[in-house]
């Protein structure tokens, strides 16, 4: 009765390769589920002008984190609470300043 469940093998293997491609499909989703915007803003802790590069929810355009902020000696040790993505500073959030690139 040797050789007669082959297939299962084959079965098994199928399987496997199915989920593994998967993985790389739901991760290739939840990577452009984020991205990362550069921007000027106040800071509404310290009312200085910041360069700030922060993590936005594309679903929802919700700010989810701060990478880098230039308020800080280390721009990427951002060591603050980040009230710069809450939405109860939404008011000082919002005053953008123009690049120097694209000024006239």
């Amino acid at each position: 009765m040797t050789g007669e469940a082959h297939w299962i093998t084959l079965i098994l293997f199928a399987l496997v390769t199915g989920g593994v491609a998967l993985l790389f499909l739901f991760k290739s989703r939840l990577e452009h589920r984020f991205r990362n915007r550069f921007r000027r803003r106040r800071c509404p802790e310290s009312r200085q002008m910041t360069e700030q590069t922060v993590v936005e929810d594309t679903r929802t355009g919700e700010l989810t984190g701060v990478i880098s902020c230039s308020e800080f000696p280390n721009p990427a040790a951002v060591t603050c609470d980040r009230a710069c993505i809450r939405h109860s500073h939404a008011h000082v959030v919002q005053t953008e300043i123009p690049s120097p690139a694209t000024r006239s």
